[in-house]
């Protein structure tokens, strides 16, 4: 009976363990189950938060572009303002002459009563030593743009610029008595296409003999884009000029009067016109006046 009795405990612990380890079986599955519901829950929960996320990154993105047009628009509109109440000069320039189109200027200038400043070339023809006369007789600024403009003999050497240089400038003191000061690099003072020839140096070198002996350079801050292309149209050097001219209370405009430059001779009334409409004066360059250096 003993016995019996022992046997029959060891049963009922035995049943009460296996009931317990299914319990804690059971509360194990439904703890993992809940945990994966959690799990699934939080990771749908980050899921629409990180949806939430980019929205607000391609709101805010889409904001700050706005506001930094905005804030430009701010800028131009203060700079314009300024512009508006400064005393404006506008220095009309032209390259590459003299020839029949220098004639034409000239005629305009007079017409309206404007001096301007020309970056001549060399040209002993007698309308070339007629042009140089009267730039310089009319009032206006002659400056020195190499005799040959060719690139690939004044850019080759310090030497073969000066040496080019001061054949133009012996020729305009010749021809009008004036030896001039004030000069255009071929190209602008920042031109690579001169690294073709002699070095990427070139420039720098030529920018230090300048400085050294008194003569000093003109780059510019308004492009007509005349010389852009072959023959550009009149609509669009007068447009360039004048939406240029918006930017700054002092421009250098960069003009041709070479032979093929007859749209530039055309379109410079309106541009006259256009620059004395936003209140503009024309003067003259000379050492001591405003300047525009790409390459100081």
């Amino acid at each position: 009976m003993k016995k019996y009795t022992m046997a029959r405990a060891f049963l009922i612990i035995g049943v009460i363990m296996q009931m317990v380890l299914i319990f804690n079986l059971v509360q194990n599955h439904y703890i993992v189950s809940s945990l994966n519901q959690n799990l699934e829950s939080k990771q749908e929960e980050e899921k629409k938060l990180d949806l939430k996320l980019n929205s607000v990154a391609k709101e805010y993105k889409t904001l700050n572009l706005q506001v930094k047009k905005l804030e430009k628009i701010k800028r131009d509109n203060n700079l314009k303002k300024q512009i508006k109440y400064a005393k404006k000069i506008a220095y009309l320039t032209f390259d590459d002459g003299p020839s029949s189109n220098t004639s034409n200027i000239l005629d305009i200038l007079k017409i309206h009563n404007i001096k301007a400043t020309f970056f001549v070339k060399g040209n002993d023809s007698k309308l070339g030593i007629e042009m140089y006369k009267r730039i310089v007789n009319e009032g206006h600024s002659i400056g020195n743009h190499t005799y040959s403009h060719e690139y690939s003999y004044i850019y080759s050497s310090k030497e073969n610029f000066i040496k080019d240089f001061n054949k133009l400038e012996k020729l305009i003191k010749d021809v009008t008595g004036v030896e001039p000061n004030i000069l255009r690099f071929p190209g602008g003072s920042n031109n690579t296409v001169s690294h073709n020839y002699g070095g990427t140096k070139i420039m720098r070198e030529l920018v230090n003999y300048m400085n050294n002996n008194n003569l000093y350079y003109f780059d510019w801050n308004v492009d007509s884009t005349d010389a852009s292309v072959a023959v550009q149209s009149k609509e669009k050097i007068v447009n360039n000029v004048l939406r240029e001219s918006d930017y700054s209370n002092k421009i250098i405009i960069l003009m041709h009067d070479s032979p093929a430059k007859i749209t530039s001779v055309k379109a410079l009334p309106e541009i006259i016109q256009g620059l004395k409409n936003k209140g503009f004066k024309f003067d003259t360059l000379s050492k001591d006046k405003f300047t525009v250096r790409f390459l100081k």
